[in-house]
């Protein structure tokens, strides 16, 4: 999109250094018209693309390429700064959950729930193929190309994930998407955002914003023998690149761990809104125990949260 218009018809072996560095610097300032923000991440990791295409080509002795101009030239590039997206506090948490339970689209509200539980990025969620789940294996499959870090990524799924895979597959498993749209790709998650915003929570809570509530969660968590959670985990977990992790990537690392890591995440949110409902005597009696109408419709769209989480005396919730 950005080099080869300008440089797929140019012999790599004649640009110079400089050249390539007024190039990146000037792509770097280009303004997304989304975003109103300087393009500097994908302008450096078209840079790290372009650095690739001469590394391969000196090994390879080809297109007369015996030197890489791009080599520590991202030194003289700005750097991207990582923003912390918008998200609620731990104790704001219970009451988006049960916000989120009340959105009157069942597909948009389950693809903000898995985001709650999956901790993914919002287009590895949102932009999924059910090809990619394996339900009996309880598994995730996240191709390369459609990872930030371009490696597969795969997802343990909990039990209240689960539950609302099976609930979504029966409204949307006829199309190839989790969650179709006839936007043509203009902006397929405004439907999403649109719904957070129309519960209150416009610059309070984003899409991306799961992701820091988890990350904030499992790197403060200590439990009562005063262990906490392995950084390793935590890292493959949201799928960062993990530091001192050489050699081939392994999808599979720590697999075991993230399993119990993420059931234990879910668990922790059913938690959460348990005991929201216990002190709201208007939502423990009238959303849990009654039938019929909204209460009957909320109470089902709260039911992933409590799998495991509330038994028969707090009032069955009827699927």
């Amino acid at each position: 999109k950005h080099i080869c218009p300008t440089r797929g018809n140019k012999d790599i072996a004649t640009i110079s250094r400089q050249v390539w560095l007024t190039f990146f610097r000037e792509l770097q300032q280009t303004v997304n018209p989304k975003t109103g923000k300087p393009i500097i991440e994908q302008s450096n990791r078209a840079l790290q693309v372009c650095d690739r295409i001469y590394r391969f080509a000196i090994t390879e002795s080809i297109a007369g390429v015996t030197a890489n101009p791009l080599d520590h030239l991202h030194e003289r590039l700005d750097k991207h700064e990582s923003q912390v997206m918008p998200h609620v506090s731990e104790n704001e948490l219970p009451t988006l959950l049960k916000d989120i339970a009340t959105i009157p689209s069942d597909v948009t509200r389950l693809g903000i729930q898995l985001l709650s539980h999956l901790f993914l990025r919002p287009n590895e969620v949102l932009d999924g193929k059910w090809c990619e789940i394996d339900l009996d294996a309880r598994l995730w499959e996240i191709p390369a190309e459609r990872m930030k870090k371009r490696r597969t990524h795969l997802v343990p799924l909990s039990d209240q994930v689960i539950a609302m895979l099976t609930e979504l597959k029966a409204i949307t498993g006829y199309d190839e998407m989790l969650f179709p749209s006839r936007s043509n790709g203009k902006d397929r998650h405004a439907r999403f955002r649109q719904a957070l915003k129309r519960k209150g929570y416009d610059g309070k809570q984003t899409l991306h914003g799961f992701r820091h509530i988890a990350s904030t969660k499992f790197n403060n968590f200590t439990d009562d023998d005063g262990k906490k959670f392995d950084e390793r985990v935590i890292e493959f977990a949201l799928s960062h690149k993990v530091a001192g992790v050489k050699g081939v990537y392994n999808k599979a690392e720590y697999l075991d761990d993230r399993t119990k890591l993420n059931q234990w995440y879910s668990d922790w949110l059913d938690s959460l809104v348990s005991k929201w409902c216990s002190n709201n005597r208007f939502a423990r009696l009238g959303v849990i125990t009654r039938t019929g109408g909204q209460s009957h419709q909320t109470a089902h769209r709260l039911a992933p949260f409590f799998i495991g989480a509330i038994g028969a005396s707090d009032g069955e919730i009827s699927r």
